[in-house]
């Protein structure tokens, strides 16, 4: 048997096995270094939409609404007086945190967790939004016979309309004024985080930008901790090969012109 190993035949097959072996391996990996970037970018893009639901939502209940009512009537709304947002989403629509599983080997595993309770967030305030709704609803048809012109005292309508049902309308009012804009910060913050945390893991992929906020908010997260040094080396040897293949943009018509020594048009 001895004299099997030391035939051509033998070896070729044996290294032929290992190459289709090393190939399928590579190719596995790549197969699941592809998905695992098209999840991220993809957890992106849903925060930033997210985001624009939430600051869009923040503008319609309140911001315009309350320009309405100061240019009408010279004072600031009343509680009942912001009328609701109209809000689409799709239910199914969430940040498919168990793709996201390859970042708990990252350097930063704490932003899986911070992305698992944004999404929650977002969907507690589409709930507080369309409870709002409902409010609005049965608030309008229970004050309708005393409002009128909507010059009735506020007493008077709070007492058409029931206490129990005029102190969940304020309390819910007062939450998504105050809450609602810090809930998107936090969702542009986060998402911000995931975006830098998918660069340094695919430090030549093609990862969502999220725009960076000015300051950072408090309760945050803080990404402290870095990743490999061979992954900062490799993602800064891939930004300045961009940049030097980026093509550069023509100079205007004044600088040909001088180029040329002729004199601009004036």
């Amino acid at each position: 048997m001895g004299h099997i190993f030391t035939t051509t035949e033998f070896w070729a097959a044996l290294f032929g096995a290992l190459a289709a072996f090393m190939l399928e391996a590579m190719r596995r990996w790549l197969q699941d270094r592809r998905a695992n970037l098209a999840a991220g970018n993809e957890a992106v893009f849903v925060m930033a939409q997210m985001y624009t639901v939430a600051k869009n939502a923040h503008q319609q209940l309140f911001e315009d609404r309350a320009k309405v009512v100061r240019e009408g009537t010279g004072r600031e709304p009343f509680y009942f007086e912001y009328l609701g947002a109209d809000v689409v989403w799709n239910p199914s629509d969430h940040v498919q945190t168990s793709k996201l599983g390859f970042i708990l080997r990252s350097h930063n595993p704490d932003v899986l967790n911070s992305v698992a309770a944004v999404d929650r967030a977002f969907f507690n305030l589409l709930g507080a939004l369309e409870a709002h709704k409902r409010l609005q609803v049965e608030f309008q048809l229970r004050s309708a016979s005393v409002v009128g012109s909507g010059a009735a005292p506020l007493p008077v309508v709070e007492a058409a309309v029931g206490q129990p049902i005029c102190l969940q309308l304020r309390d819910l009012t007062n939450f998504l004024q105050n809450d609602m804009p810090k809930d998107a910060q936090l969702i542009h913050e986060i998402a911000r985080q995931l975006s830098e945390t998918l660069t340094l893991i695919f430090p030549t992929g093609r990862v969502t930008r999220f725009q960076q906020v000015p300051r950072r908010l408090a309760g945050t997260p803080v990404t402290g901790v870095k990743a490999a040094a061979w992954r900062r080396a490799v993602r800064a040897v891939v930004t300045w090969w961009r940049t030097a293949r980026a093509p550069k943009q023509p100079p205007e018509d004044g600088a040909k012109s001088r180029q040329r020594g002729q004199p601009d048009a004036h």
